[in-house]
């Protein structure tokens, strides 16, 4: 999420990741799932390491980048990180910061250009590029007024005066540590922006001695879904009836096997296309072709983009615009 990568064939690793649990004496589950993520070598799985993270994290306007859920599920881990929740040791803190309940706010006002007025020799372009990287984002528990909002850092009306009436979270009393009384400004986000990814890579850490090593050859981005797959996460239950699309090759019925595969007329079928291709004597699509009630009105192709939006969503407009005749 953080590096942007994608999430495609997920449901592939997802599957190898329970096969994986199952073969492993439950006290080396941890160790070998560990060794199993760090050994992936495709774009699409390998486990990335903190150089690319801290690259990327460096730079990238993440308030634009990731949705407002994600980013503040970010800023939320490092508030917890910094109050002392960290795995295998007590919290200095009584408890973690409320979920959902922060609203996300630019230290330096994304409307600055009235009230924050550019050092000798500054320039617009480099201060525009900071304002939506991470070190510019705090949590708070009211939004500010625009007013506030949009005002100057210092004086006894402006943010930094304001924010601290409101540094019950970490993330806001650090920083006016060392800015309730100086100007904050770009090198203030780069600072800060380089310790919130300290905090990240502290929080999500890659096993010691972790490098990444793609093999392009193997890189696979497509995304198989089998009926098998629909069964597992609750879509399609063993037993369904299938029915065909209604027209020329209607009245045609079929039924969900345990396994995934379909029975039609006593005959058993791997795959939806190669069931509705006995039927039409040429290629079909069986996602099209297969219907999940007799009016015709919901197909397997709908079904299977519901579970895409669950194990990637990024993929369901392109699942959905395709209509090839193979699986």
């Amino acid at each position: 999420m953080l590096i942007r990568a994608t999430a495609k064939s997920y449901n592939k690793i997802m599957a190898e990741v329970v096969s994986v649990i199952r073969s492993a004496p439950a006290e080396q589950v941890s160790q070998i799932l560990r060794e199993y993520f760090a050994s992936q070598r495709s774009e699409v799985g390998y486990w990335p390491g903190d150089e690319e993270v801290r690259r990327e994290l460096a730079t990238i306007p993440v308030y634009r980048k990731l949705s407002r859920g994600r980013l503040r599920m970010v800023l939320e881990a490092v508030e917890d990180h910094w109050r002392g929740w960290i795995p295998g040791q007590v919290s200095a803190a009584g408890m973690r910061i409320r979920r959902a309940s922060y609203a996300i706010e630019h230290v330096m006002p994304q409307a600055w250009i009235k009230n924050w007025a550019l050092p000798p020799g500054g320039s617009e372009a480099e201060r525009d590029a900071r304002i939506h990287r991470l070190g510019n984002l705090t949590l708070l528990t009211q939004k500010l007024n625009s007013t506030v909002s949009h005002g100057p850092w210092l004086g006894e009306k402006g943010k930094a005066t304001h924010l601290q009436a409101k540094d019950v979270v970490l993330l806001n009393s650090k920083l006016l540590k060392d800015y309730s009384s100086k100007q904050w400004d770009e090198a203030g986000i780069d600072r800060r922006t380089e310790h919130l990814i300290d905090a990240v890579l502290a929080i999500w850490p890659v096993p010691q001695g972790h490098t990444v090593h793609i093999d392009r050859a193997q890189t696979d981005s497509s995304i198989t879904v089998e009926i098998a797959d629909l069964i597992g996460a609750g879509h399609i239950a063993v037993g369904q009836s299938l029915y065909s699309r209604p027209g020329k090759y209607g009245g045609f019925t079929g039924k969900v096997l345990s396994d995934g595969r379909i029975e039609v007329g006593g005959q058993v079928f791997d795959t939806p296309s190669s069931a509705g291709q006995a039927i039409r004597g040429k290629p079909t699509n069986g996602w099209h072709f297969w219907r999940l009630e007799p009016s015709g009105r919901r197909s397997l192709k709908e079904v299977r983009a519901e579970y895409l939006r669950l194990v990637s969503p990024e993929e369901v407009e392109e699942e959905e615009g395709n209509s090839g005749a193979a699986d």
